[in-house]
C-alpha cells in the first residue's frame, strides 16, 4: 500500500520546463501551467477547467451537461437542457428557465408560459398566444388568428383572413383560390393571368402556356416546365426539362462571351461560367452530382477563391483569396488540413487520433492527445512519450531535461549545473 502511494505522489510531481509545469494521466488527471495558460481535467469529461491570459476561462462539470465560460465581460452559465443564465455586459444579463420563462435584455424579450413581451427600442410587442400587438414608431398591429390587420398614422394599410382573403392599400388583394391581385398582377388561378402594363408576362390554362418577358429576353413556355424557347437581345436559351438546357449570352459590344449555362438531367449535371467584358473568367460553376464538383471566383487579379470536391465530403478541397488563404480537406475524416496564408498551419489524422499545428516559431504535433507530443516554441524542442520518455531542451538557453518511466529516473541541466533524480531524490553537481 504504501509504494502505490509513494508511486502516485511521484507521477503528480509537475516536470517544469521554461516556465511550465505539466503533468499528463490522461484521462485520470491533466495539469498544465504556463504564463498565459492553465489547463485542469480530472476524470476528464467529469471535470474540465481551463483558464487563457485573464479574459478567458471556462469550467465544465460532466461536460457538456454544466458548464460556466467567461470572456471579458462575458459571462455564460448552463445546466442542460433547461437553465441558462448570465450576462453579454455588465448591465445585461439574461435568464432562461426554458421553456417555462425567460428574460433576455439583448434581445429585448421577457417571456413567463404563454405570456411575452419584446421591446427592441423601435418595436414592441405583448403577446397572450395566440393574441398579439405590437407597437412600431407611426404604426402597429393586432392580431387574433387567422385574423390580422395593420395600421399606419391611424390608417389601415393591410387586412388578412389568411389564408383566404388579404388586401392592403398598395394594390394586393386577393380571395384565395378564385381572383388575385398582386401589383401588376391580375389572375383567376390557374385559368388565365396577365401582367398588367410593363412587359407581357401571362399564362393561360397554367402549365399548357406561359409567356415571360423582361428587358433582355422574352420566353415561350409549353407545359412548364418541361419545354421553353427563349429568345435575348444578345443571346437565346432552351430546354426540355430536365434532359437538357442551354443559354449563351454575350456583352453588347462585340462577341465576347458574358454568361454560359448548360445543364443535362438537372440538377445531377451542370455547368455555368461568367466572364467580364475583357474576356476574363470571373465565376466557374461546375457539378457532377453525387461525384464531383468545382467552384472558383474571381475577385481581382490576385485574389481568386476556389473549391473542388470528389465524392464530397470524403475527399475536398479549397483555397481562398488574398495569397492563398484558406482551407484543405482531404479524404474526410480520415485527413484534414487548413491554413489562413498567414504561416498558421493545422491539421488532423482520423480528426483527433493525430492533430499537428504550427504558426511562426510554434508548432505542435499530438497522437491520441497526450500518447506522443511533440513541440517547437522558439529555440527549445519539447518529446513525450507517454509514460515512458520526456525530453525538453533549449540550446540557446543552454537548459535541457529527460525522464525515464515518468519521475523514476530524471536528469536535468540549466547552464553548469546538473541534477539527477532517482526515485524523487536530487543529486546536483556542477554549478
Amino acid at each position: 500500500m504504501r509504494w502505490a502511494i509513494s508511486l502516485t505522489a511521484l507521477l503528480l510531481i509537475p516536470v517544469r520546463t521554461a516556465g511550465a509545469q505539466d503533468v499528463s494521466l490522461w484521462p485520470l488527471f491533466v495539469f498544465h501551467r504556463d504564463e498565459e495558460r492553465f489547463e485542469l481535467d480530472v476524470l476528464w469529461p467529469a471535470f474540465q477547467m481551463e483558464r487563457v491570459g485573464d479574459d478567458h476561462s471556462r469550467v465544465h462539470v460532466l461536460w457538456p451537461l454544466t458548464g460556466f465560460v467567461r470572456d471579458g465581460e462575458e459571462r455564460h452559465r448552463w445546466i442542460l437542457p433547461f437553465l441558462f443564465w448570465g450576462q453579454t455586459a455588465p448591465d445585461r444579463r439574461y435568464r432562461v428557465l426554458f421553456p417555462l420563462a425567460g428574460s433576455h435584455p439583448d434581445r429585448g424579450l421577457h417571456w413567463l408560459g404563454n405570456f411575452m413581451l419584446r421591446d427592441d427600442g423601435g418595436n414592441r410587442l405583448w403577446a397572450l398566444w395566440p393574441l398579439w400587438f405590437e407597437q412600431g414608431e407611426h404604426r402597429w398591429s393586432a392580431g387574433i388568428p387567422p385574423l390580422v390587420w395593420n395600421m399606419v398614422d391611424n390608417r389601415l394599410d393591410s387586412i388578412s383572413l389568411f389564408p383566404l382573403a388579404w388586401w392592403d392599400d398598395r394594390e394586393h388583394w386577393g380571395i384565395f383560390p378564385l381572383l388575385w391581385r398582386d401589383g401588376d398582377w391580375l389572375a383567376s388561378f390557374p385559368l388565365m393571368g396577365r401582367r398588367l402594363g410593363g412587359q407581357g408576362n401571362c399564362f393561360f390554362l397554367f402549365p399548357l402556356y406561359v409567356h415571360t418577358s423582361d428587358i433582355e429576353i422574352e420566353t415561350e413556355h409549353f407545359l412548364w416546365p418541361l419545354f421553353a424557347l427563349g429568345v435575348e437581345t444578345y443571346g437565346y436559351r432552351w430546354r426540355v426539362w430536365p434532359l437538357i438546357g442551354v443559354r449563351r449570352h454575350v456583352w453588347a459590344h462585340g462577341r465576347v462571351p458574358r454568361r454560359r449555362t448548360t445543364y443535362f438531367l438537372w440538377p445531377l449535371v451542370w455547368r455555368h461560367r461568367d466572364w467580364d467584358r475583357y474576356d476574363q473568367l470571373m465565376h466557374s460553376h461546375t457539378v457532377g452530382a453525387p461525384l464531383f464538383f468545382h467552384f472558383s471566383h474571381r475577385y481581382y487579379d490576385d485574389m481568386v477563391w476556389r473549391r473542388t470536391g470528389i465524392i464530397p465530403p470524403l475527399l475536398t478541397w479549397w483555397s481562398g483569396v488574398e495569397g492563398g488563404a484558406g482551407h484543405r480537406g482531404i479524404a474526410f475524416p480520415l485527413f484534414f488540413q487548413s491554413w489562413n496564408g498567414e504561416g498558421a498551419t493545422s491539421w488532423r489524422v482520423l480528426w483527433e487520433v493525430a492533430r499537428g499545428e504550427a504558426e511562426d516559431d510554434r508548432s505542435e504535433l499530438r497522437v491520441l492527445r497526450r500518447a506522443f507530443r511533440h513541440t517547437r516554441q522558439g529555440s527549445r524542442r519539447t518529446v513525450e512519450v507517454f509514460p515512458l520518455i520526456f525530453w525538453s531542451g533549449d540550446r540557446e538557453a543552454g537548459e535541457a531535461e529527460f525522464s525515464f518511466l515518468w519521475r523514476f529516473a530524471q536528469w536535468q541541466r540549466h547552464g553548469p549545473e546538473r541534477t539527477l533524480w532517482l526515485v524523487g531524490l536530487p543529486i546536483r553537481w556542477g554549478g
